[in-house]
């Protein structure tokens, strides 16, 4: 599972809650430019849509809508590891 992407996305939400929205902007394009397929890219993207939710300042439901971003990126991420495929294996393996 790769937590980079939860980690920035949390490190941009606590950036821009700082007062730094400059330092979030710039997590938003790194964890785009991280991204290597598309679970990654969308996980990027609910990112910032957390973002602009904070951005905007939707008051108490901001909080629901950030934490539900948030689980929703650990979704993508957890279930693209699930993902059948790819691992190689030895001639003779499982038969």
């Amino acid at each position: 599972m790769d937590f980079t992407f939860l980690f920035l996305i949390i490190l941009m939400l606590m950036a821009y809650q700082s007062g730094l929205g400059l330092i979030a902007a710039g997590l938003f394009v790194v964890t785009l430019v991280m991204a290597k397929n598309k679970f990654l890219m969308a996980a990027a993207a609910v990112g910032g849509l957390a973002l602009g939710a904070l951005f905007l300042g939707f008051g108490e439901e901001s909080t629901l809508i950030i934490g539900g971003a948030l689980f929703l990126v650990f979704i993508l991420l957890a279930w693209k590891d699930d993902q059948p495929g790819g691992q190689p294996g030895y001639p003779g393996m499982g038969y």
